[in-house]
């Protein structure tokens, strides 16, 4: 089986959706597939940027001026629209990471019918809405502009091709059941899915030998990826839990990240400004050093705002690889149904309501008992979450799929 992984939003410097989808392709080479990446970047590449697991593709850069996001996006599938009209490469399939719909896009999809897969990380159409509470509309020009850049045009381009470009696709790769209801309803109930989600690779992750004392403080950690306010992490739910928390330790959290503002104000907001840390961005060996201090993890909080009850996430399994117990609040088809999962983090229900740290204190004390917790929770890292385990399933799903279709 010859797969071709088209990612479209690449860089020189690798980021953690980058590593991801290069995870992906070696995955599905450990598995028995023929996989390659074409990274589609507007940085300036050379060919010796290019490895044996991608090549990188150029796309112009479209100039400053009115909607440049959407015309960068435009700029990006006619590229890749292009790129296969031009040179026509050998493949069986198409592993697209869905990013937007647009006609460009679907020119693609009518040209390889039932020869492109693609993956859907979220309910796409949910998250774009979510621009409306992040930025409410404000009686001025550049609000106007702005809700009709990043919403409603993007809805628009949703509405117009969406449906058309999945039913003609061979079948969408979801991170959970609700998103692949999402997307079978946006394909007007025509659409096979298969359910993968996030995965890990585990040995890419320092195994904590120990537990960090519980004395008088318990120390939390949240690493945040976007560079936007990210409702979706649902912060606001560990602020005013710390704040309700009535309990005899004193709880610390520490929040790593880009554009901290939207989280300092909830944090001033809830009024435990002494009990929240923010730090900028730190690398993943400043986190390994870091986390060797840290009691519990946290996880996305607020995944229910795009739409959605379950997903899966890369933060938890990362802090199964290291052996650091989390809390999180959605369903996880990986954990949420597995006993022995679930004794290493807790799950929340997908609300607004606060966490009951009372609650997560029981249950961590209890947990903690344990001097081996850590290194169960990489064995069961390395037997479900691994890239080599969730890439196999994919591979053994598109060979029964290709080979009937």
């Amino acid at each position: 089986m010859d797969i071709i992984y088209v990612f479209t939003s690449a860089g020189i410097t690798d980021g953690s959706v980058q590593n991801k989808v290069i995870n992906q392709i070696r995955g599905l080479r450990q598995a028995g597939m023929s996989c390659r990446g074409l990274f589609f970047t507007t940085d300036n590449i050379t060919a010796s940027d290019n490895t044996d697991d991608f090549s990188f593709i150029r796309i112009p850069d479209v100039k400053q001026g009115y909607f440049k996001s959407l015309r960068q996006r435009n700029a990006c599938h006619k590229a890749v629209l292009g790129y296969f009209t031009k040179e026509q490469p050998g493949f069986d399939l198409i592993y697209f990471r869905y990013d937007h719909a647009g006609r460009f896009l679907n020119r693609l999809s009518n040209m390889y019918r039932k020869r492109i897969c693609f993956e859907h990380v979220t309910a796409e159409t949910e998250e774009i809405r979510l621009y409306k509470k992040e930025n409410p509309l404000r009686l001025n020009l550049s609000s106007f502009l702005g809700n009709l850049e990043f919403m409603w045009l993007p809805l628009l381009q949703e509405t117009l091709w969406a449906k058309g470009i999945r039913r003609k696709a061979a079948f969408g790769i979801c991170n959970s059941e609700d998103i692949a209801r999402h997307e079978t309803k946006i394909a007007g109930g025509d659409y096979l899915t298969f359910i993968g989600g996030d995965a890990v690779r585990v040995e890419d992750y320092r195994l904590r030998t120990s537990a960090p004392v519980l004395e008088n403080e318990f120390r939390m950690v949240f690493l945040k990826g976007a560079s936007t306010a990210a409702d979706f992490n649902g912060l606001d739910r560990i602020f005013e839990g710390i704040r309700n928390y009535k309990g005899k330790f004193r709880l610390k959290a520490y929040i790593f990240g880009k554009n901290l503002v939207y989280e300092k104000n909830m944090v001033k907001k809830a009024g435990v400004e002494d009990q929240v840390i923010f730090g900028n961005y730190i690398s993943k060996d400043d986190a390994e050093t870091f986390m060797e201090d840290i009691h519990l993890g946290i996880s996305a909080m607020g995944l229910h705002r795009k739409g959605i009850k379950g997903t899966t996430t890369i933060k938890a399994r990362e802090y199964f690889a290291r052996g650091i117990p989390f809390i999180y609040g959605h369903n996880d088809p990986d954990l949420s149904g597995s006993p022995e999962a679930m004794k290493y983090c807790m799950e929340f229900p997908a609300n607004d309501e606060p966490v009951d740290f009372e609650k997560v204190m029981e249950w961590y004390i209890q947990l903690n008992s344990s001097n081996t917790y850590f290194s169960d929770m990489r064995e069961f890292a390395n037997n479900y979450l691994d890239y080599s385990i969730k890439m196999g399933r994919l591979a053994a799903f598109i060979k029964k799929h290709q080979a009937h279709a």
